[in-house]
């Protein structure tokens, strides 16, 4: 089964408990697909929540996707070599 969850535009600390408590059910369901669309901010903490998420689905070996991510979220991921972690699905606007 995979669960889509969507991330609120700001992906910044302070403001990821209600997206780092669904991405935590999600995953004890099986695959995840998280749509990103609309993420037009984020910090380290939206990175490392992301990356955390990628990184408990490959240990749970299930699938975990990212929908939509802007050039500013693909290039984060990029520059701590994170680009691999998930699937990327279509590509947000700049």
């Amino acid at each position: 089964m995979q669960t889509e969850l969507s991330a609120p535009s700001v992906l910044r600390a302070g403001r990821l408990k209600e997206l780092h408590e669904a991405l935590c059910h999600a995953l004890e369901a099986g695959s995840v697909r998280l749509d990103v669309t609309e993420v037009g901010k984020l910090d380290f903490a939206g990175l490392q929540l992301i990356i955390a998420a990628a990184t408990e689905a490959r240990r749970r070996e299930v699938g975990f996707e990212l929908a939509g991510p802007c050039p500013i979220l693909q290039d984060a991921l990029e520059v701590v070599g994170a680009q691999d972690l998930a699937p990327i699905i279509g590509g947000g606007a700049a």
